[in-house]
């Protein structure tokens, strides 16, 4: 119950933080990234769950990896909405949501596998805890000039820096 409360603030100070970078002056697309690579670096603890020795250290570790994935989603989710123009916006979630779930699918066959081979969930961990830099990396090669997209005066659309 204690982890599940601290990741709805998570998610809340997640999406708050993009937006006081903005306001304070970066740009949409380095406020993103940056609000982004804060919970990345939140969930690398993960990494080290297998070798906490008490309960509660589990749950601090697993309580603000799940803060840091709330935060991340926040994120993440309004990407496509700086990225693209709002008449596809809906598209662009919907294939991303097909990609999760065929992906996740996977994942769990994967896990299930690594652990039969490994006898260890220690490679699994590592796993989850990279995954968010991983995660980041992949959106800032694919969108390096990452700027959002508005609508101009003849109905085109322009990026803004």
């Amino acid at each position: 119950m204690l982890a599940f409360g601290v990741s709805i603030l998570g998610g809340l100070y997640g999406g708050y933080l993009s937006g006081a970078l903005i306001k304070r002056g970066k740009s949409v697309g380095a406020a993103r990234k940056t609000a982004l690579f804060v919970c990345a670096v939140c969930v690398l603890p993960l990494v080290l769950m297998p070798f906490i020795p008490n309960l509660w250290g589990m749950v601090a570790v697993a309580a603000l990896a799940m803060a840091a994935h709330q935060g991340f989603s926040a994120n993440l989710f309004t990407v496509p909405s700086d990225l693209f123009p709002k008449a596809v916006v809906a598209s662009v979630i919907e294939s991303a949501a097909r990609s999760e779930r065929l992906w996740g699918g996977l994942l769990d066959q994967f896990v299930s596998h690594i652990v039969q081979w490994t006898h260890s969930y220690v490679p699994v961990f590592a796993l989850c805890g990279s995954a968010y830099l991983l995660a980041l990396l992949l959106l800032h090669l694919l969108t390096p000039k990452y700027a959002p997209r508005i609508r101009n005066t003849d109905g085109g659309t322009i990026s803004v820096p």
